[in-house]
C-alpha cells in the first residue's frame, strides 16, 4: 500500500505504508510483520543488524509454513490458550517496564488495545508451535544422524530438485 504526500510546488511523493514481502501457502507476510519483529527484538534488548533482521524474516517464513500446515491438518487453538499466553506476556512486560503507564507510553496504546491487537498473532504463534510439536513427535532420527546420512551420499548421485522458492 502506498500513501501520497503532496507539496503544492512538487509532484506527489509516494511513501510505502505496507506491502507483501512473501506468501507461504495461503499465509502472507507483510513488511509490517517484519518491522514488528524488529521492534520486539529491540524492546527485548537485542541488537538488530541486517543479518539478524534477515534471520527474523526467516523465522516468520518458517512460522507461516507451520501455520499453513497446521490449518491443513485441522489443528485448533482455544481462546483460553490465547488469553493465557497474552496474560503471560503482559505480566512479563509489566515487570520489564515497571508500571502500566510506562508500558502504555512505550507501546503508544492502552493495555486493552495491545491485547486486542496481539490476539490473532498470538493465536497463530500457538498454532505454529502445536504444528512444530506434532512434527517433532513423529521424528525418530536425531538431526545429526540425518545429516550424516545425507553427507554420505555422493553429490553426483543427488537428483536435481526444481526451484520452488524464489525471492
Amino acid at each position: 500500500a502506498l500513501g501520497a504526500q503532496q507539496d503544492s510546488t512538487q509532484a506527489p511523493v509516494y511513501q510505502r505504508i505496507d506491502g507483501i514481502v512473501a506468501v507461504v501457502g495461503d499465509e502472507i507476510v507483510l513488511a509490517s510483520d517484519i518491522h514488528d519483529r524488529v521492534t520486539q527484538a529491540k524492546l527485548e534488548g537485542r541488537t538488530v543488524t541486517d543479518d539478524n533482521e534477515c534471520g527474523l524474516l526467516e523465522s516468520v517464513l518458517f512460522e507461516k509454513l507451520l501455520l499453513h500446515n497446521a490449518r491443513l491438518d485441522g489443528l485448533e487453538v482455544t481462546d483460553a490458550e490465547v488469553l493465557g499466553e497474552i496474560d503471560r506476556r503482559l505480566t512479563y512486560y509489566m515487570q520489564m517496564f515497571g508500571s502500566v503507564e510506562a508500558f502504555e507510553a512505550e507501546y503508544g496504546k492502552s493495555v486493552a488495545e495491545w491485547k486486542a491487537e496481539f490476539n490473532e498473532p498470538v493465536r497463530e504463534q500457538i498454532l505454529a508451535q502445536k504444528m512444530q510439536a506434532e512434527i517433532d513427535q513423529s521424528v525418530r532420527s536425531p538431526p545429526a544422524q540425518v545429516q550424516d546420512y545425507f553427507d554420505a551420499i555422493p553429490t553426483d548421485s543427488l537428483p536435481l530438485i526444481p526451484e520452488e522458492l524464489s525471492y
